[in-house]
């Protein structure tokens, strides 16, 4: 059960501890779809990143609690996991993925081969036509909610929505519309640097999963 918990205290930490100044909501703001217009933009150029995805939940078919790494544009990617072996069974992976292969060791499990889904293949997270780029020019109702650092990096947070068919491209397991918030750098060219998600409860007599999804150069 502990270690069932800590993915979800680990990005609820996160969260403060990016954002532990007290946000200016005084205004004037830029407008949200200003913001992620320019963020859209920027991502046409990003040939590279840093990332780091933590869920807090369960998701059908992402059996991943945390993973970090660099994914390239040309399909390159390098990294680890924590990854749901069976109902109880977790280990730390590391893998690296190449021409759509994954190549994955850990400390319990023996090294192994997979293809890795288009939908996660680093070429798909930063292809200028899919991926990240999609899901901010897809969001809607986006409004900029307030200037505050993030990493100690001005930052403007953005909050809005997004339509099942739109993030299940990018997470094929999230089906249901869900609420979304971006941080976009405030200086020009206002480069997106992070995601979160609230997905609603699969089920009635489960709480609702959230994911963050961080970028870095």
């Amino acid at each position: 059960m502990l270690r069932r918990a800590l993915p979800v205290l680990a990005l609820s930490l996160g969260l403060l501890g990016a954002c532990s100044a007290s946000p200016d909501t005084s205004g004037p703001l830029p407008g949200g779809t200003e913001l992620t217009g320019s963020a859209a933009e920027a991502l046409k150029n990003l040939r590279s990143t840093h990332f780091r995805l933590g869920v807090s939940g369960t998701i059908p078919g992402l059996p991943i609690r945390s993973i970090e790494g660099a994914a390239n544009r040309d399909g390159t990617g390098a990294g680890h996991a924590d990854v749901q072996e069976s109902a109880e069974k977790f280990d730390d992976v590391t893998y690296t993925v190449a021409s759509g292969v994954a190549k994955v060791s850990g400390k319990t499990t023996l090294p192994r081969t997979l293809d890795v889904p288009a939908e996660y293949d680093p070429a798909t997270l930063l292809d200028p036509g899919k991926g990240l780029r999609r899901v901010l020019l897809a969001a809607t109702a986006v409004t900029t909610e307030a200037s505050e650092p993030l990493d100690k990096v001005g930052a403007y947070r953005l909050t809005g929505k997004l339509a099942g068919p739109v993030i299940s491209g990018l997470i094929p397991g999230i089906t249901a519309d869900v609420d979304v918030k971006f941080w976009v750098r405030e200086a020009a060219p206002h480069d997106l640097m992070r995601i979160w998600l609230q997905v609603p409860p699969y089920k009635p007599s489960e709480g609702a999963v959230m994911l963050e999804l961080s970028l870095t150069p």
